[in-house]
């Protein structure tokens, strides 16, 4: 049987347990404001890393391509480095015993019959 100093006594806890509730609802609604704006800052620094990796990959890509280009011109300026001292020695030796059209007729075969191909048509 419940007296009325318990029904009191209850009361007072009741309300006590009430402003308990209602400080952590507020403490976690705090908290819900907290994650949510991390998430967004979060999704943010995501939204930026998906783009320098893209801007990187992209980087890589032309950086290989160019490394590819410098490739292909160091090969091309080795050979013509090599036809120039082919063609300064063939001028060179036939200068003294041929005209310079028959040099031009060299020149020209040379370069028909594929001038990045073999050095055998010297």
């Amino acid at each position: 049987m419940l007296h009325e100093v318990d029904f009191s006594q209850l009361k007072i806890e009741n309300q006590q347990y009430i402003e308990k509730i209602d400080e952590r609802n507020q403490e976690l609604l705090r908290l819900k404001m907290m994650a949510g704006n991390t998430l967004q800052v979060l999704n943010a620094y995501k939204k930026k890393l998906n783009m320098l990796t893209m801007e990187q990959d992209s980087v890589k890509m032309d950086i290989a391509s160019r490394h590819e280009l410098l490739s292909r011109i160091d090969d091309e300026t080795k050979i013509v480095e090599e036809v120039h001292v082919l063609f300064s020695l063939l001028y060179t030796t036939m200068s003294g015993t041929a005209n310079r059209s028959h040099i031009s007729v060299c020149v020209t075969n040379f370069f028909y019959s594929g001038v990045w191909g073999t050095w055998s048509t010297l």
